[in-house]
């Protein structure tokens, strides 16, 4: 004993401090260390985070949907990231800002002349001036709209055997409107009647692949005398999303409406969506 009581005395004049102390005090925190009840302590530390998570959360939504200099902040610089990324991986995305019009061709390619896809896509998008008429209701100035290209996409189904299909989609705040046509399509007209039918799943299948592709279509797409799932609207959709595919007429493409019916659509097959349901057509 006096052995070691010698030792923490020339420990304690060498470095200044009761080393005796020290050690015992060490002693007690590893005690009490042990003794902590970690599971009750990760709890709290949990609830803690969430409380915060969902302050910072409401902070950020008041200030999101009170201050226009937030909400256009985040708006643009949420779309410029997503852009960048489109870019580096290589796939389209639509405009920033709504109302516009855009314009889309399907076309066959001469596999003995040319290299690439079997069928060459292509399309263009103008942006609708500001519905300012008093003497034009809204709907006839959106119809406007949609028939001025609506002829041009008719035009051009027409003029060519080459073109299998051309389709105008006009995206409003309200809603979006598709239309395909071909060598015998009417002209179309402007619904803003949204449709009761829906998708619960929609998955696009091809032989040579060996995954297949969730199709989530926007709820702005679901509106009365839409055209969707045709061959041109499903290339522009694969041409907007970042997985790899193959695309061609040997696809299929699987769904289940919200009554749970199982539906495979062909390449010359689409929907047609009416106010209380859907029906499958073909080219």
């Amino acid at each position: 004993m006096d052995f070691i009581t010698n030792v923490y005395t020339m420990l304690s004049v060498i470095l200044f401090t009761n080393v005796e102390y020290l050690v015992q005090s060490t002693n007690m925190m590893i005690n009490e260390i042990r003794n902590i009840d970690y599971t009750t302590f990760l709890t709290k530390g949990f609830l803690i985070f969430v409380d915060m998570k969902i302050r910072v959360t409401k902070t950020g939504n008041y200030l999101y949907n009170n201050f226009d200099i937030v909400k256009n902040t985040v708006d643009t610089s949420s779309y410029n990231l997503d852009k960048l990324t489109a870019n580096y991986n290589n796939y389209r995305i639509e405009p920033f800002d709504n109302n516009w019009v855009c314009i889309s061709i399907l076309l066959k390619n001469d596999e003995n002349l040319f290299t690439g896809n079997k069928q060459i896509y292509l399309e263009n998008y103008q942006h609708i001036k500001s519905h300012t008429t008093p003497d034009v209701s809204k709907i006839e100035y959106y119809n406007n709209c949609l028939s001025y290209f609506g002829k041009i996409a008719t035009s051009i189904a027409k003029s060519d055997n080459n073109v299998i299909e051309t389709m105008v989609t006009m995206k409003l705040d309200d809603g979006t409107t598709n239309h395909s046509f071909n060598k015998t399509t009417e002209e179309p007209t402007y619904s803003n009647t949204r449709s009761k039918a829906s998708f619960l799943t929609i998955e696009y299948t091809h032989p040579k692949m060996p995954n297949r592709i969730i199709m989530g279509l926007e709820k702005e797409l679901y509106f009365t005398n839409n055209v969707i799932l045709s061959p041109l609207f499903i290339k522009r959709f694969l041409e907007y999303q970042p997985e790899k595919f193959i695309f061609d007429e040997n696809y299929t493409i699987n769904l289940m409406d919200n009554n749970v019916n199982m539906i495979t659509l062909t390449y010359s097959q689409s929907i047609l969506l009416s106010e209380d349901s859907y029906k499958v057509i073909k080219k």
